[in-house]
């Protein structure tokens, strides 16, 4: 991240005028690529999710273990209650992975909300500072709210039709955030 990406907020300075805490590019570019993986690979890439977080939690658990029995410790250890949890949830995850797919959608769904509120809050942001793009902003959030709406309530008969069909509005998402950062810098200038 370079030095002019990031700046104290002031809260004399109109918002519009703020930097940005991080470049928008860098998380449209993330989740433009995660949408095109979802696209192309759905039941793939969702599948190795889950052996990924999985394997991770049961890797966790075990290590806590090996170093609790090579110190030979005895009696109750409190200390081994979450990493036990969290290698009985890997197993989980890893054996029933394809339960774990079928609520991504709607986790999926949520996410693309949780933006739509974010994007509309800087429409209001663009409508208070007089900029002209606001109008873009908010039909931006009215579509991925709907998206995420979409996907929430009705999280599909198949994951995988799910999956790619969340790994197609990501790529939309991405598009509407990379506009929103060119049209914020432009502002700016």
């Amino acid at each position: 991240m370079k030095d002019d990406d990031i700046e104290i907020l002031d809260k004399d300075k109109n918002p519009i005028d703020r930097k940005p805490v991080a470049s928008p590019f860098f998380g449209a570019g993330a989740f433009l690529l995660l949408g095109i993986l979802l696209v192309l690979f759905p039941g793939q890439f969702m599948q190795s999710i889950c052996y990924v977080i999985g394997g991770i939690m049961i890797a966790y658990c075990t290590m806590v273990l090996i170093k609790h029995f090579s110190e030979r410790r005895d009696g109750f250890a409190p200390e081994l209650i979450i990493p036990v949890a969290a290698g009985i949830m890997g197993l989980f995850v890893i054996v029933n992975s394809k339960f774990i797919i079928s609520i991504l959608p709607f986790i999926l769904g949520l996410i693309f909300v949780v933006s739509a509120i974010s994007a509309l809050q800087d429409g209001m942001l663009l409508k208070a500072a007089g900029a002209g793009q606001f109008k873009m902003e908010f039909i931006i959030a009215v579509i991925t709210l709907l998206l995420g709406l979409f996907l929430m309530l009705d999280p599909f008969h198949g994951a995988e039709l799910g999956v790619r069909i969340a790994g197609a509005f990501f790529i939309v998402n991405s598009g509407f955030n990379i506009y929103r950062g060119i049209a914020n810098r432009n502002l700016r200038k």
